[in-house]
Order: structure tokens, then sequence, then C-alpha cells
């Protein structure tokens, strides 16, 4: 059985993407593995909700499908300086490893008001899997980075 609940959660991250103010929690199959449960974005929860509409099995807790919100669009990835120690590019390393992996793509990067911003802009050249799998790893690998499409 599955329960979703909606309401505002702004301090809460998605679950699967990253970015703060969530605004859905599911609980149980199909929306999330069994005896899972997690907190999605409006667009995450979407992701889950068409799969279980298929008949689907529901993806691993912080994997979605950026695609449709992201292509032809700028992708942002993000994350707080303070959340790694001095000297410590462990973060940095991995994006600029799918810069080189997705064919040295165009990507800009900020630091400002303590948040490192690396842009790139998601072409049609790109391989769909490759990004997806390489986005989803970052994710997996470092919880604290947000992925999203530049405002």
């Amino acid at each position: 059985m599955s329960i979703s609940m909606y309401g505002h959660y702004p301090d809460t991250r998605c679950d699967d993407c990253g970015v703060c103010n969530v605004s859905v929690k599911h609980i149980g199959y199909p929306f999330v593995p069994r005896n899972q449960s997690g907190h999605f974005c409006d667009t995450c929860s979407v992701v889950r909700r068409i799969g279980a509409d298929q008949q689907r099995e529901p993806l691993p807790i912080g994997e979605t499908r950026y695609f449709g919100r992201c292509k032809n669009r700028s992708v942002s990835i993000r994350y707080p300086a303070s959340a790694i120690g001095p000297g410590d590019h462990s973060i940095s390393n991995a994006i600029m490893d799918i810069r080189t992996r997705l064919g040295n793509i165009e990507m800009n990067t900020t630091n400002t008001s303590g948040l490192v911003v690396f842009d790139f802009r998601w072409e049609a050249g790109l391989i769909k899997d490759d990004v997806e799998k390489a986005l989803n790893g970052l994710r997996k690998e470092f919880p604290i980075v947000t992925i999203g499409v530049k405002r």
C-alpha cells in the first residue's frame, strides 16, 4: 500500500535530485521501493508517478530522470562550499570527470555566497543515458549535490 502526503517541507531536500523545498512524501510501493519512503520535489514526484502509472518498478531512492526537465536547457549542479573541507576537491573533480566523459562539454563555474555552482547546457548532441547515468552517479556518491535546471 502506498501513501502520498502533500505539504510544504521547506528545509527538506528531495531524496532524488537534492533540491530543497519539497512538497511530497511517498511511502511504499509503487512510488518507491517496498518498505521505503522518501521526500520529493514536484518534478521528481511526477517522474515516480509516471513510472507507477506505467506499472514499472520504482526507481531506487536517489535516482531520477533528468531528460524531460533538462534537455535543451541549462543544467545547474550545486553544493555548499562548507560541505567539504579545505583542500578537498573531490566533488569538483567528479564534476570535471563528468565533463570529460560527456565530450568536454562547456561548463561554467561560479562560487558565490558560499555556493559552488557548475552550469552546462544539455544540447541535442549529448546522449541521454550517458548524462542521466553521470548525474545520478554524482548524486549517489555526493548526496549534498543538488542538480536542477538553471533559473
